[in-house]
């Protein structure tokens, strides 16, 4: 991966043996090859929880994970009684339409309600 990696978030396989081997950590190849064995199960772990979903960027800053009819101008909501955020798409009729879970980065152990982000107001779903 470190090889398609252009910004340098990745570590080549040179790094991490040295970083292992300055940590003072045994058999520095057998434990680059376990990791390497584990990248599989990493890639389709992965690819299963970002199936239908796609990256975005909210107003405010937070990452989240949305599903992939989220789009621009759609408003991350947490909704009473469900732990998860939800992704809702405004419509001219005053109402919301329900695009989705999100994971929301930041906002899913309720950090938001803590921090006295969240205003309450009652809404209308289609």
């Amino acid at each position: 991966m470190a090889l398609l990696d252009q910004s340098g978030t990745f570590f080549s396989s040179a790094q991490i043996k040295t970083t292992i081997t300055t940590l003072g950590l045994k058999s520095p190849n057998n434990l680059l090859s376990r990791l390497l064995d584990r990248k599989d199960a990493f890639i389709a772990a992965t690819k299963n929880i970002s199936n239908d979903r796609r990256l975005v960027l909210t107003r405010n800053g937070y990452l989240a994970l949305a599903a992939i009819s989220a789009g621009v101008g759609d408003q991350v909501w947490i909704l009473c009684g469900p732990s998860t955020p939800f992704v809702l798409r405004p419509l001219s009729n005053g109402r919301y339409m329900l695009m989705g879970e999100a994971y929301v980065h930041g906002i899913m152990h309720g950090e938001a309600v803590k921090a006295g982000k969240v205003q309450f107001e009652d809404i209308e779903l289609q």
